[in-house]
């Protein structure tokens, strides 16, 4: 079983692929791997297994080129070097396990098994990163 720390990761990386880039519309495919399936069960599947969910390795191949792209276009850069792709994506990726590591630590140091908004936000704190309006 996968721990609480993946999990997240993998949850935090699909939430960025799907809502992160404000130029491109959410990806679909991803959604359905992500929420659970509507509707009642048939009676003769209840005794049967639950459907397992598909674990998402690899999720930092969604931050595409063009993503890139856009934000260092936001950010002024004319031109990019090929090998920045790959940096960039390798910076994120640390990045994001680091905020997920200290907002997993907050949120099993008060016992729960829910990641807050707050958790998350007191871990942006904790690295330097203040961030108004969640909590």
């Amino acid at each position: 079983m996968p721990s609480t720390f993946h999990f997240f990761q993998d949850f935090i990386i699909s939430t960025f692929l799907l809502f992160g880039d404000p130029i491109q519309p959410p990806h679909h495919a991803f959604i359905h791997r992500l929420l659970p399936p509507k509707g009642k069960r048939s009676a003769d599947a209840k005794g049967s297994q639950r459907r397992q969910k598909k674990v998402l390795r690899d999720n930092i191949r969604g931050i595409t080129r063009g993503c890139v792209r856009r934000m260092a276009r936001r950010g002024g850069v004319k031109r990019i070097s090929s090998e920045v792709y790959e940096e960039v994506r390798r910076v994120l990726k640390a990045y994001v396990e680091d905020i997920v590591r200290c907002s997993t630590a907050y949120t099993e140091y008060a016992r729960k098994k829910t990641v807050t908004a707050c958790d998350v936000v007191n871990a942006l704190r904790k690295q330097g990163h203040i961030l108004y309006g969640y909590a």
